[in-house]
């Protein structure tokens, strides 16, 4: 898979998530999403929908599933994660 972000991590966790069954939803499959944004963002970098639609496309993804993917994870979920994730340091809030 190519490189899309500079960190090696945010790159290694996206192909981890793209890689399984990103548009399932399960559990695991959440968690490895969870896992790559808060890699995406510890690392400054954002996942774009040009970046996710040629990643999956690269996999051999249908483009049904792209298109679910890139509606619910890039729109839904990945802005409502930054701006939670932003939330949380703004207001230096402890999770425990």
């Amino acid at each position: 898979m190519k490189i899309y972000f500079k960190n090696e991590k945010a790159n290694r966790k996206f192909h981890l998530w793209l890689s399984n069954f990103p548009e399932e939803y399960h559990q695991l499959d959440e968690n490895r999403f969870f896992d790559f944004i808060l890699e995406l963002e510890n690392s400054g970098e954002y996942l774009t929908e040009e970046i996710l639609r040629i990643a999956m496309s690269e996999l051999n993804k249908p483009k049904h599933i792209i298109e679910k993917v890139v509606k619910d994870s890039l729109d839904n979920k990945y802005f409502l994660l930054k701006r939670f994730i932003r939330f949380v340091k703004e207001n230096a809030i402890q999770i425990e």
